[in-house]
């Protein structure tokens, strides 16, 4: 009867590593890491009022310790944005802009609105060029384009006390 519960026990240990092992792998998947206060990015006092959401910062500071850490490649340090503009960009202000290595989807352009005084546009950002957007003349607001479609507290708690 002893070796039965001694099974038990040792088979819900096993469980439990395994299911924790695999919350962990999960969270380097999605990227997913609470970070030092010292290791969010700042910007330019002057620009960084075009900061629409905190997201934005927390989703770049969370890739960019990722990276110097050597949890991603350089090539999976980039981030969705949303550039707002007062109008549709000419060529050579389109040109300008993708100078820096963005991808910009101008097919996204909307324009703006009655109720909305400015246009915005989809774009994918090397994240060490960010700021040389974000202080261009043309962009006149950013937020963040990508989206978390589950949060999970628990997860961070398990990398927090790993």
């Amino acid at each position: 009867m002893k070796i039965i519960y001694i099974l038990v026990i040792a088979l819900i240990c096993f469980s439990c590593n395994s299911e924790q092992t695999q919350e962990n792998d999960l969270v380097k998947k999605n990227h997913s890491t609470l970070i030092p206060a010292d290791e969010y990015l700042y910007f330019a006092e002057d620009c960084s009022h075009k900061i629409l959401s905190s997201k934005l910062i927390e989703q770049m500071s969370a890739k960019m310790y990722l990276f110097r850490n050597d949890l991603l490649t350089e090539e999976e340090v980039i981030q969705k944005v949303i550039f707002y503009l007062e109008s549709e960009p000419s060529t050579d202000q389109k040109s300008e802009l993708e100078k820096y290595s963005a991808k910009i989807d101008w097919s996204s352009w909307s324009p703006p609105s009655s109720n909305h005084p400015l246009g915005f546009v989809h774009a994918e950002v090397q994240i060490p060029e960010f700021e040389k957007y974000l202080c261009s003349e043309l962009i006149k607001k950013v937020d963040s384009g990508e989206i978390e479609l589950h949060p999970d507290i628990l997860m961070k708690l398990n990398e927090l006390n790993k």
